[in-house]
């Protein structure tokens, strides 16, 4: 959660609409309002969480930790100076930003971190002045397949790449950016910016991994915006919380 340039961690439990507020009270290890969630583990206990920014005096270094929601003891930093995105394959592995210190050329490219030998490796070899026409990588969460969003010839174009940052093919076209995977790994939605005519210019798309091929979840144009069922007939008043 973002409140103005301060991050905080909190989980909301369903079925009492309870709140629990896991970063940034001074009892707690990460004690400052600066932690980012990157989501959780599949044992729905652990949440994998980032420090991304650093305040005056902050008593915890930036970089991956994870919080044991059970009995709120937290571990890390697992490594320094990361900022991660999701999990991949069956919580193997993480993936995101990662800096160094000294003047390595690598420093802001893109990184795996390993949990079963807690190590990191680089999976991008961008120049510093490309790394802004790129996305964060985005993890299969079944596989180790990589996602990822690149700027290329004026427009954002689709790349498939496995989890060492090899074997990396364009699979877009016609643009396409902020991949999201389905839960088994089997498609990823992306949007793409159609750019002509009337209706919707973002339009959500849907990568077949097995077919290869994308389509629009909706038609395109001119029609792009379907219907949406009257929220008077939706459930929201159960996830209002109660008083």
């Amino acid at each position: 959660m973002a409140t103005g340039i301060d991050f905080y961690v909190y989980t909301i439990d369903l079925e009492t609409m309870e709140t629990t507020q896991w970063t940034g009270k001074e009892s707690q290890r990460l004690s400052f309002p600066v932690v980012s969630m990157a989501g959780w583990f599949r044992d729905g206990h652990r949440l994998l969480v980032f420090a991304n920014q650093e305040a005056y005096q902050q008593p915890f270094p930036r970089g991956l930790y994870v919080i044991d929601t059970r009995d709120s003891t937290t571990t890390g930093p697992l490594v320094k100076l990361f900022s991660t995105t999701r999990l991949g394959n069956q919580d193997r592995y993480t993936v995101g930003k990662k800096y160094v210190r000294s003047d390595d050329p690598s420093s802001g490219n893109f990184a795996r971190y390993d949990f079963d030998d807690e190590s990191w490796r680089w999976i991008t070899d961008f120049p510093k002045d490309s790394l802004r026409f790129v996305q964060k990588p985005v993890p299969s969460p079944t596989s180790d397949l990589i996602i990822q969003a690149r700027e290329t010839g004026n427009a954002k174009q689709l790349f498939l790449m496995n989890h060492r940052g090899k074997d990396v093919r364009q699979i877009t076209e016609f643009g396409g950016d902020i991949p999201v995977w389905n839960s088994d790994g089997s498609y990823v939605t992306f949007r793409r910016d159609v750019h002509r005519g009337e209706g919707a210019r973002y339009v959500p798309f849907k990568f077949n991994l097995k077919t290869r091929e994308a389509e629009p979840l909706w038609p395109v144009l001119p029609d792009s915006v379907p219907d949406f069922p009257d929220l008077s007939t939706q459930t929201l008043d159960k996830l209002n919380p109660r008083r």
